[in-house]
Order: C-alpha cells, then sequence, then structure tokens
C-alpha cells in the first residue's frame, strides 16, 4: 500500500531535518518516523478451494457453505448485502476468511449498520472495499451503531460479544456511517485505508468482562478525512465534536500490551491517534500524523488521556489545533501536538512536532487519576513563529517537580527571522507560553533562558533555523 504524505508538507519537514541535522543534531529519529518496511507487498494467500462468490451471489450463502475454517473469495465487481453478513462462534469456531479479488466491493443496500461482524474468533478479512453502511437507528435490533465498525470482530447478543483474534488485511472502509474498523483483543488492522467515515477511522471495542481490549496491532495503515460530514457534528461540544467522544482518527479505549505503529493519519477532525481510559503498555510510534483540527477544542496529534505507561516515540505530528480560535485565554491549552491528560507513566521521546497551536499540552484533571511521571525527552519542535507554546495544567495543585515531570534534549525552534541569534541560535527570542493554574487563567510568557532557569530541560537547545 502507497504511503499518503502531502508533498508540500513533506519537503518542509526534510528541509527542517537538513538544516537541524546542519546545526550538529542527530535526526535519526526523523528518519525513521512514518517508515514503511515494505510489508504491505505481501497479500494473504486465499485457499484453493474457497467458495468463489460472483456479484449478485449471496454472500451470507457462500460463507455458511465454506463452514468452519473455510473461506471465501468475492470476485470483482459490487456485492450489494441486504443484512450483514453474521459469523457466530457456534457456527464458525475455527473462523473463516471472507477474501476478495482486486476490485471486490461490498456495499450496502438495506441500512446494514455493518458490513461484516460477529463473534466467531480467528477471522480473516482482505483485499476488499467496503463503503456505505451504517445508521444509528435501524432494523437490526435498534441498536445504536455510533461506535460501530463496517467491519467489526463483536456482536449484539443479550449485550456486546467479542471475537478475538481477527485480521484485517489490505481493506478499504470508506463512506459509513460511524467507525470504518474496528477489532478486540488480539485482533490486526494492517495495510488497509479507512477514510471519508463519519465519525471515525480505526477503533478498538472493549471486552464487557474487563473493560480493556489487549494485544492488539494497528499498523502500516491509511486513515484520513474522518469526521468531516457536515451536519454530522453537535456545536454544543467544543463546536464540532461527534455526540458520543469517539471522533478522528484512530481511538482505542482501554487498550492494553498494544502497539500502534507506522501509520498515516492525517486530515480528520479531531485527534489523529487518541488512546483514552485505562490504556496500559501502549506504544505509539513511527507515526505520521498531519492536519488535525477541531472546532474550539483543538484537535491533537496524539493524545494519551486518563492510561499509564505508554511510549510515545518517533513519531513526526505536523498541523494541530483550532482552525477558528487561536486566543490561548478563550481556548485554553488543548490541541497539542503530543498532549498527555491525566496519565502516569509516559515516554515522549524522539518525536518532530512542526507547526502545531501548542506544541506539548499536559494536563492535570484530577479525572480517575493524578498525572505523574511524564517525560520530554529527545524530542524537536518547530514553529514559523517565535513561540513554542508548553501548556502545562495542574488543577488539582503541585508543579512540574511534584508531578514527576522531567525535560531532557529537546530542542526548541523557529524559522521566523525575527528569533535570529548569534550562531544559529535562539536562546533570548524563542518565546514560551505556559498556562497553569485553574482553568487556564494564570498563563505566562517567557523566553528559553527563563525556561532553563526554572529547572527545565538544562541539556535542551533553541535553535533558529534560516538564514
Amino acid at each position: 500500500m502507497r504511503r499518503f504524505v502531502p508533498n508540500a508538507v513533506l519537503a518542509t519537514l526534510i528541509a527542517l531535518v537538513t538544516l537541524v541535522a546542519l546545526a550538529g543534531f542527530d535526526t535519526r529519529a526523523a528518519g525513521a518516523a512514518g517508515a514503511n518496511d515494505g510489508s504491505c507487498d505481501y497479500r494473504l494467500p486465499v485457499p484453493a478451494n474457497a467458495v468463489i462468490v460472483n456479484p449478485g451471489d449471496s454472500v451470507q450463502g457462500a460463507v455458511n457453505s465454506a463452514g468452519n475454517g473455510g473461506a471465501v473469495l468475492l470476485r470483482r465487481g459490487v456485492h450489494l448485502l441486504s443484512s450483514s453478513v453474521l459469523l457466530p462462534r457456534a457456527t464458525f469456531p475455527d473462523g473463516v476468511m471472507i477474501a476478495g479479488e482486486d476490485g471486490a466491493i461490498l456495499r450496502d443496500d438495506s441500512f446494514s449498520f455493518t458490513a461484516i461482524r460477529g463473534t466467531a474468533p480467528d477471522v480473516t478479512v482482505s483485499n476488499l472495499i467496503v463503503e456505505g453502511f451504517g445508521i444509528r437507528k435501524n432494523s437490526d435490533g435498534g441498536v445504536n451503531s455510533s461506535t460501530w465498525g463496517a467491519v467489526h470482530s463483536a456482536n449484539f447478543v443479550n449485550g456486546v460479544v467479542v471475537a478475538p483474534r481477527w485480521t484485517i488485511d489490505h481493506v478499504e472502509s470508506h463512506s459509513n456511517e460511524a467507525v470504518g474498523l474496528a477489532v478486540a483483543d488480539g485482533g490486526t488492522i494492517r495495510c488497509s485505508i479507512a477514510r471519508n467515515n463519519e465519525e471515525l477511522g480505526i477503533g478498538t471495542i472493549a471486552n464487557p468482562r474487563n473493560g480493556g481490549t489487549n494485544n492488539v496491532t494497528i499498523e502500516l495503515n491509511s486513515v484520513r478525512n474522518n469526521n468531516q460530514v457536515p451536519g454530522f457534528h453537535h456545536p454544543e461540544d467544543f463546536g464540532e465534536v461527534a455526540d458520543d467522544g469517539n471522533f478522528g482518527g484512530i481511538k482505542a479505549i482501554g487498550l492494553r500490551n498494544s502497539t500502534i505503529a507506522n501509520n498515516d493519519v492525517r486530515d480528520n477532525d479531531g485527534a489523529g491517534i487518541w488512546c483514552d481510559l485505562e490504556c496500559d503498555n501502549v506504544t505509539i510510534r513511527n507515526n505520521i500524523v498531519i492536519n488535525h483540527y477541531l472546532g474550539i477544542g483543538g484537535g491533537p496529534g496524539i493524545q494519551y488521556e486518563v492510561s499509564n505507561n505508554g511510549v510515545i516515540r518517533e513519531n513526526i505530528v505536523a498541523g494541530c489545533g483550532s482552525r477558528t480560535i487561536v486566543d490561548p485565554g478563550t481556548q485554553g491549552a488543548w490541541g497539542g501536538g503530543l498532549q498527555i491528560v491525566d496519565s502516569q507513566d509516559v515516554s515522549v521521546a524522539g518525536n518532530w512536532v512542526f507547526n502545531c497551536q501548542r506544541a506539548i499540552t499536559v494536563v492535570d484533571l484530577g479525572f480517575r487519576q493524578a498525572l505523574r511521571n511524564v517525560s520530554f525527552t529527545n524530542n524537536v519542535f518547530i514553529s514559523t513563529d517565535q513561540q513554542i507554546r508548553v501548556a502545562l495544567n495542574f488543577e488539582e495543585g503541585g508543579d512540574v517537580a511534584s508531578h514527576g515531570m522531567t525535560f531532557s534534549g529537546n530542542i526548541y525552534a523557529t524559522t521566523n527571522p525575527a528569533a535570529r541569534g548569534r550562531a544559529g541560535t535562539a536562546t533570548n527570542s524563542i518565546g514560551f507560553i505556559v498556562y497553569g493554574g485553574n482553568r487556564w487563567n494564570n498563563d505566562e510568557m517567557f523566553n528559553f533562558n527563563e525556561w532553563q532557569n526554572r529547572g527545565h530541560d538544562a541539556s535542551g537547545r533553541a535553535l533558529f533555523l534560516g538564514r
């Protein structure tokens, strides 16, 4: 699968990386970010005895005919579904494979809120285009589908029953009313495209038994232009927020022992990548996250919220915040390129953040748990104006030291000629805006020397990038 990096953004980032390298700093992390290992050239093999499905044939009938552990192959063309393809555990205890030839399309024909769903484990969905599924109140038992993926490894059977170890590979899911693709425990979404879905590109499904999702891999996907349908947003919620908190590019709730890596995430309204509510031991690495905005609230690039033991490293984040309001006194300190909220033991290292409304947002709201032990190490923050906005808010009291926060070896750089200093530095020119106190009212502005004099980032550097 090809990468979807805008040429202008990529060219700008390459130029900035070159300038930082010429200043004598290690730029290997930027080269690693978003790297594609080429494995998307490989397609999952379809068994020779797969049941063939021509356009107009019953997909459900073919799947039932293939049976437990079997496979079906959809021929090129449009396959209209009059209802969701259902995969119950009792019928498929060892799973089933649903694959397509290039150009095989599953299209909704009867207001089904999913194309494929079920409780069977070890299901593989491969090489399909899935389009146009989902309405909120529908004939599928009246279930509100706002968090359901068009391909969804669960079903509603007297409550949500999840299905483990689904693999979604080389699937394009677009123009669906809710979520493009979603997996539960042990699931993998790779080499797929989730675009132009009305709410969210990729999501995870929490197990009702423990409230979490374990051992998930989301890698090498393109996630773009989600949550952008006119009239879908609710203006009372930060101006443009989908009504149930599931919106943007990739969002995981209660994710544990999992990896989100090498994805190209861009142009989604809301967060680019968002791990929320008791995520634990999650690594978010080597992703390209570009252009995430959201009304008054500000869309963050990568957000780790009310969660623990996170690693956010070697990502490129460019363009995030609010399109409409930039006054920090009005908007507060949301919209960070790297945004940590009420989380503990989080390492943020080797990331490149370019022209976000706030480079860093760290918030302690005291929701469920306090903010503790967040480190920012060897990151590069670049702005085309003179201000690197660092938002620190401790509504429960305390300061950077008491919350165990550390800054070390970070580069704060600007391309604005007004910040030009001696020997390529901008020590006395780059301005920091730090928002503190209750509800952002006690914000301060100071330069890099004052930032260090307050005990922050003694090994950090401020740079002017330009002539």
